[in-house]
């Protein structure tokens, strides 16, 4: 059984909560007026400073407008793919995904019709990343 470290789970938490907020279109004080705390609090949940209560995690998913049990699974995901890989790499992941190049990326691939061109442009990628790894 692999211990997981509670703070990589706070941050991996954290940097799905930024990613969700950003993909909402959200600046950190809007979330925080919607779910009652500050821009300041947000802030420390996103990096994993402050651990985010039940209640809090339940109002910023109904905030984001996803399911905080999608959320959950989500960090579980995340935690389990950091026990496996390298720990930045998971970091940079989470950035990529955060950053406006990565959004447009990735809702330009799900608003493709055809899910093998999708999944054929996603492999394309795999394929450069590992032969870029290997120079």
């Amino acid at each position: 059984m692999t211990v997981i470290d509670p703070q990589k789970t706070d941050e991996a938490l954290g940097s799905l909560i930024r990613l969700h907020r950003k993909t909402a279109g959200l600046s950190q004080e809007e979330l925080g007026r919607a779910v009652g705390t500050s821009a300041q609090q947000i802030q420390k949940y996103e990096v994993g400073q402050n651990r985010v209560s039940v209640h809090r995690l339940l109002a910023i998913s109904h905030a984001l407008g996803i399911e905080a049990i999608a959320l959950l699974s989500e960090v579980e995901k995340s935690v389990g793919q950091q026990c496996n890989a390298h720990p930045d790499t998971r970091a940079r992941e989470l950035e990529f995904l955060g950053s406006s190049a990565g959004r447009l990326l990735v809702s330009s691939l799900v608003e493709m019709a055809d899910d093998d061109f999708s999944a054929s442009i996603a492999q394309v990628a795999a394929n450069a990343s590992r032969s870029l790894d290997a120079t």
